[in-house]
């Protein structure tokens, strides 16, 4: 990411809360099948899903939440309006 001109500062904020993220074993013990995250350098939000999701990572100024949209289990509407919180603040 900051080979792609993004602010240091914002990519450092992203990276530290997606480490916190992975060093929580409380919210690894609670897993579903599949699990959808969605950051930013401000939020993150996780989605954990029953159905297993293809592995995908996706860098760009807005989210494609179109696998996490898929899964039955997860409510469309629940998803835009989580997105619309990540985004809008």
């Amino acid at each position: 990411m900051p080979t792609a001109g993004s602010d240091k500062r914002r990519v450092l904020a992203l990276t530290e809360d997606l480490d916190d993220l992975i060093e929580d074993d409380a919210f690894w013990c609670r897993q579903a099948h599949g699990l959808a995250i969605f950051a930013t350098p401000d939020k993150l939000r996780t989605f954990r899903v029953p159905n297993a999701l293809e592995p995908l990572a996706e860098v760009s100024d807005r989210f494609h939440p179109w696998g996490a949209a898929g899964c039955v289990a997860l409510d469309a509407p629940v998803l835009a309006d989580a997105l619309r919180h990540l985004v809008s603040g």
